[in-house]
This record gives C-alpha cells, sequence and structure tokens, in this order.
C-alpha cells in the first residue's frame, strides 16, 4: 500500500469511527429524551464532534434515525440463534419450544430495553409514512424468529402437546402482536405500572406467556 492509498484508508476509518460514535450517541439521546425531541446539536456533542460533521455524514435527522434503525436490527439479527436456540432440547416437547421460544420477549426486555424503547418510538415517529429502510435486517430477524416459531409450533401438534384445531402462522400472528405491544408498554413506561414490585414486568410478561401455553396445550 502506497503513501496515498494509506492516506485513503486512514481518512476512510476516522470517517466510520466518527460515524459510528455519532450513531451511539444518537441511540442514547433517543432514549433519554426520545426521537421527536432530540436535537442534532446535544447528539454531537454527545459524540465529541462538530454539527457540521453530522451533515457532512447524514442528510438530515431523519436520515441519522434510519441509520439508527439499521444499526440497531443489524445487532439483533442473530439475537434469537445466539440466546435461545442453544436453550431448546431435542427431547423437550413442541409445546415446551414454544415457551422457551416467547422467553424471548423477557430477554429483551431485560437486556436491551432501549432497543424496545427505540422500535415502539420509531413506529410512531413514522406512523403517517412508509419508511423504506436500506437494509433488510428487521425483516430477516422477523422471519427468522416467524419461521422457528411455526417449525416448533407444528411440532407440538404433531407429538401431542399442542391443539391440533390451531395452526402455527395464526397463533404466531396473534401471539406476536401481543408479546410486542406489551413489551413496548412495559419498556417505554419502564416498569412503573408497579414501581413498589420491580419483578412486576418480568412477571406479567411470564403470566401471558403462561395463558397462552395453557391455551394452545392439549
Amino acid at each position: 500500500m502506497n503513501l496515498k492509498e494509506n492516506y485513503l484508508n486512514e481518512i476512510s476509518q476516522l470517517k466510520n469511527e466518527r460515524i459510528e460514535r455519532v450513531i451511539e450517541a444518537a441511540k442514547i439521546e433517543f432514549n433519554e429524551k426520545g426521537i421527536k425531541n432530540s436535537k442534532l446539536i446535544v447528539i454531537a456533542k454527545r459524540a465529541n464532534v462538530g454539527e457540521a460533521s453530522i451533515y457532512r455524514y447524514f442528510k438530515d435527522k431523519d436520515d441519522l434515525i434510519k441509520k439508527v434503525s439499521v444499526s440497531y436490527w443489524q445487532s439483533h439479527t442473530n439475537f434469537f440463534d445466539d440466546n435461545y436456540s442453544v436453550t431448546i432440547s431435542k427431547k423437550d416437547t413442541g409445546l415446551q419450544k414454544v415457551e422457551m421460544s416467547l422467553n424471548i420477549f423477557q430477554y429483551l426486555f431485560i437486556k436491551h430495553n432501549a432497543f424496545i424503547k427505540f422500535a415502539k418510538d420509531f413506529d410512531c415517529y413514522y406512523s403517517n409514512e412508509e419508511v423504506a429502510l436500506s437494509d433488510n435486517s428487521s425483516q430477516e430477524t422477523i422471519c427468522s424468529f416467524k419461521k422457528r416459531f411455526i417449525i416448533v409450533f407444528n411440532e407440538g401438534i404433531q407429538d401431542g402437546t399442542i391443539n391440533p384445531e390451531f395452526n402455527g402462522l395464526g397463533m404466531y400472528n396473534f401471539i406476536s402482536r401481543v408479546m410486542t405491544s406489551t413489551t413496548q408498554m412495559l419498556s417505554t413506561r419502564n416498569g412503573s405500572l408497579h414501581e413498589e414490585d420491580p419483578d412486576y414486568p418480568i412477571n406479567f410478561l411470564n403470566s401471558i406467556i403462561k395463558m397462552f401455553i395453557k391455551y394452545i396445550k392439549t
């Protein structure tokens, strides 16, 4: 690599580092203030870059918001495999596998609260328009969980632990909406429904899962 190539490589690396700093700073600001109330000048200070740098790397606030969304979804593309596939044993029944799969919502609430809050805030911020992200990580993640849920649900029907009157797709559409909206509600309110009981949000999510499992079992 000659001097010119080395220089250009260093410039590109510096640019990428700054972009990443801005994105991470925006995640913190969005989590604390919400997307609507967040200011680019404050995000720039958090990232330790000039406000002009933000406009050099991002077209506007909307561009930054969408880049943050892409970053979040990219980091969560494989979270199902990384955290739950290893806990599912071949000896487990289909019903047990469905229950363990749904526990992912509890994991997200505990470990990735900022991500859940952002997803809710993002949907509200763009509620009146269609948003086409330049990355398909969100769809990959959703489709991965959907596919696995339907597979283990059908296993439960085959092994006799799940009522055959139900179907995997219909039950996925129902419970995923219930769990997503409930998890987002608890995240945005930060468990304030029962401040005297810090375990309330997890217990509440667990109760929904238990009721669903009782409903679908034979």
